[in-house]
């Protein structure tokens, strides 16, 4: 019973995939032999002295197509000055490459996210992009002429090879092209045509007939630059309140009025400057792949002399840090997730992150380092005992011998650990070098053997020389004979 429930599944799923396939193919064969039309449009049929005007070239379909191009547009010089090219939406993976002449532009584009196959058999990771529905290629824009007059021609030259991921060549054909009617007359057009802060984004997307947006910035942002484009480029534009940004709420406004010095219109931009000197969801990652969030500043802090406050481009986001001439690593303030919020060491070089701990941590030239002394990782040199030195900014734990010199064993952001001795003089440490008493100890053996050597000889002339006398004496004086 169940073999022969199994059997029917299999054979209806068999039959499912038949009909899609008998569907399916013929209408995706359909779509790939039919001819790709161009078409050059535009949304206007009149258009005024010193107007931008928009050519959108269009697709009517666009079969797997993994690069097209070159496609051709030409225009009349003495009526038209191309402006800009405006990628499109519609095929946001391709990569767009355009030159120009006196009369042409021309533009080729290649889609990144798909290699051409070797055969037939051979697929990409990533499907190419098909539509059965137009689409827009890309979008010129063009400045009509002071001088022109009568219409203007806008029309698809050559439209050269759209190719699918098989390197094989899919039919085209050109269709119709634009003509302008030239409006001679002063014009009254006070719209833009584009509007924008740079890497600050609007909301909602520019369009000439919305006239407020809003639009947020960092802490640290005090001026926003805003590029607007008017329609006509005889309309006047005057720009205001986009600099010295308060915290909170501002307003930067677009004044347009047209060549016919009567029409006006105002765009409004709602600019949020935050509180926050931190950027939002702003993370940073060490080499361990250890991740912390960057977050605001205490109101008290104290941190080593020299270090002063800038922004710095960590891990992508503009953050507060602590920065000092010579050092490498910048201090930032840290939340691990675990311990509380502090401030940290970070050497971008090596991506280490390393605890800052007042009064602990050392500071010298190029490198900083953790003091792990007085633990049971470090042991005291001969001769120096447990100790612990104060100044104003530090108190370190350490050793000292009976010579009041004192050292401390010192950690770099590597790891690499060695005991250092503090320069009273000039308030610096450098590295321990154990002294060399080989020298030392000779000196004093042969010092001891000369001193025996010389107590000796004395001795021996002492000896002698009382010898001497006494046969003298005995000499000078001799003793009567006894008879």
């Amino acid at each position: 019973m169940r073999t022969r429930r199994t059997i029917i599944f299999r054979a209806v799923l068999m039959t499912v995939v038949l009909l899609m396939a008998f569907f399916l193919l013929p209408a995706k064969q359909a779509l790939a032999a039919r001819n790709v039309v161009l078409n050059a449009r535009c949304d206007e049929s009149i258009a005024g002295r010193g107007d931008l005007v928009k050519i959108d070239i269009v697709a009517d379909h666009f079969p797997g197509v993994v690069s097209f191009g070159p496609v051709v547009v030409k225009f009349e010089p003495d009526k038209a000055g191309f402006f800009r090219l405006e990628e499109s939406e519609a095929l946001p993976t391709f990569n767009y490459t355009s030159t120009q002449t006196e009369d042409t532009v021309t533009i080729s584009a290649v889609d990144s996210m798909v290699s051409f196959g070797d055969n037939e058999s051979e697929d990409n990771e990533i499907e190419p992009f098909t539509s059965d529905d137009e689409i827009v290629l890309y979008s010129l824009y063009f400045r009509i002429l002071p001088s022109a007059s009568e219409t203007a021609d806008f029309y698809i030259e050559d439209c050269g090879e759209f190719l699918n991921e098989k390197e094989k060549g899919v039919k085209t054909e050109i269709q119709s092209g634009v003509t302008l009617i030239v409006n001679e007359s002063i014009s009254s057009d006070a719209t833009l045509t584009f509007l924008d802060l740079g890497a600050v984004a609007l909301t909602p997307d520019f369009d000439p007939h919305i006239t407020e947006y809003e639009a947020y910035v960092e802490r640290s942002v005090e001026n926003v630059e805003v590029n607007a484009t008017s329609s006509n480029i005889y309309a006047a534009v005057v720009i205001n309140g986009n600099r010295n940004l308060i915290v909170g709420e501002n307003s930067a406004v677009v004044n347009v009025t047209a060549q016919d010095g009567q029409t006006h219109m105002k765009y409004v931009i709602n600019i949020t400057r935050k509180e926050s000197y931190v950027p939002e969801n702003a993370v940073l990652m060490d080499a361990e792949g250890t991740m912390y969030n960057f977050v605001d500043l205490p109101q008290e802090f104290k941190l080593p002399d020299g270090f002063t406050q800038t922004t710095r481009l960590l891990n992508g986001y503009s953050v507060p840090a602590f920065a000092k001439e010579g050092i490498i690593s910048v201090i930032v303030y840290l939340y691990d997730g675990v311990n509380q919020p502090g401030f940290y060491f970070y050497n971008s070089n090596t991506k280490t992150v390393t605890p800052y701990v007042q009064g602990e941590t050392v500071v010298r030239i190029g490198q900083v380092y953790t003091n792990i002394s007085g633990t049971d990782a470090v042991a005291a040199p001969d001769g120096f005992a447990d100790s612990v030195f104060e100044d104003e900014d530090q108190v370190l734990t350490g050793y000292e011998n009976s010579q009041g010199d004192f050292i401390c064993f010192l950690v770099d952001e590597q790891g690499n650990g060695a005991f250092y001795q503090y320069d009273k003089e000039n308030g610096s440490f450098y590295k321990y070098i154990k002294p060399d008493t080989s020298r030392e100890i000779m000196y004093r053996f042969l010092f001891t053997i000369s001193f025996i050597a010389a107590v000796t000889e004395a001795v021996i002339i002492i000896i002698i020389v009382t010898l001497v006398r006494k046969l003298i004496a005995d000499k000078s004086s001799p003793r009567p004979k006894r008879v």
